[in-house]
């Protein structure tokens, strides 16, 4: 398959086997750069065998997340949330996560009054969560020079849980890249971990609602 094919963007079906390794690429969307799709063919192109998921949405779905229809805007944030529970559960069976902390580009258009960064903030936390039942899984956080998200006290509570779990931090996304393709080697060397059943259901519970829509 080419790293087209095994490349998937919100809400694709993520489809591969289940002993394909994925690789979820984590990080601000809105209000950043796209660096989610070159790091990711870049990582395609490396391993032959994975998978990668990047939360950056198709443009016909960035086109309904902004839509100034109340209902269709709805229907796309669910689709959004639904895409990044079924990409999250599929890397922590078999595979890993990479989280990129951008910095803004003011450039780029970004709603009023919205915390840069919050959504990963709160995402990086719930891999917290996986990592104190499976303290080995392949998790890699890095902080590109002048990011900024919340207040700096927040910023230090995510770096200090950080270095209580043993995650290390990097710097540049040539580092975090490296990291990344040690991650795929060592989670394809361990191979797949239970998901508890429970887990499963929900996901798929907010799966089958999606498409009830």
């Amino acid at each position: 398959m080419s790293t087209v094919e095994r490349f998937f963007e919100s809400p694709q079906p993520i489809a591969i086997s289940e002993t394909t390794p994925l690789v979820f690429l984590e990080g601000p969307v809105q209000g950043s750069p796209d660096w989610q799709t070159p790091f990711g063919h870049r990582l395609l192109e490396a391993f032959p065998h994975i998978a990668v998921a990047s939360p950056r949405a198709t443009p016909e779905h960035e086109a309904n997340l902004t839509s100034k229809n109340a209902e269709i805007k709805s229907a796309a944030l669910d689709a959004q949330i639904a895409y990044e529970l079924h990409a999250r559960r599929i890397a922590f069976r078999q595979g890993a996560i990479a989280l990129w902390y951008a910095a803004q580009d003011p450039s780029i258009p970004y709603p009023e009054g919205r915390v840069y960064g919050k959504t990963s903030e709160k995402e990086d936390s719930e891999v917290w969560g996986w990592l104190a039942a499976h303290p080995d899984f392949p998790f890699v956080v890095g902080y590109e020079p002048g990011f900024r998200g919340r207040e700096a006290g927040d910023k230090d509570y995510s770096n200090r849980n950080h270095h209580l779990l043993g995650i290390e931090e990097y710097d540049s996304l040539y580092d975090v890249f490296n990291a990344t393709s040690e991650a795929v080697e060592y989670a394809t060397r361990v191979g797949s971990r239970p998901v508890p059943s429970s887990t499963s259901q929900l996901i798929q519970r907010a799966l089958d609602q999606l498409g009830s829509k």
